[in-house]
């Protein structure tokens, strides 16, 4: 016996499971709501309805909004690789709930702006 018990097995198995898969599509739901955080974020400034609370963001759109898209896709992408890379280990399995669930709020909080700008 390698002395590993059989949740520990489970998580650091190198045989795809049914965790990854869904791993996978949280992971992907993050890109996506990333893209729509920026979007919506873009948005918000040039009406001149919000400000980047993110110092380092916001110097990056004072810049040009490009600039702010590429590091931002760039930094979720990034870490989103790092987490697959990383999908053996539970810890990985709950920081992208974790993300998903901030970026649900996020998007919660674009959503309510649309409609009260709209209202």
């Amino acid at each position: 016996m390698d002395g590993l018990s059989d949740e520990r097995r489970r998580w650091s198995s190198s045989e795809p499971a049914s965790d990854y898969r869904l791993l996978g599509m949280v992971l992907a739901f993050v890109l996506v709501l990333n893209f729509i955080d920026l979007s919506a974020t873009i948005a918000w400034i040039e009406l001149g309805l919000a400000t980047e609370v993110n110092p380092l963001m916001d110097y990056l759109l004072q810049i040009h909004p490009l600039a702010f898209a590429f590091v931002k896709i760039g930094l979720v992408s990034g870490a989103v690789m790092i987490l697959w890379r990383h999908r053996d280990h539970r810890a990985t399995h709950v920081a992208a709930g974790v993300a998903c669930a901030m970026y649900l709020g996020t998007y919660v909080i674009h959503a309510y702006g649309a409609v009260v700008v709209t209202a």
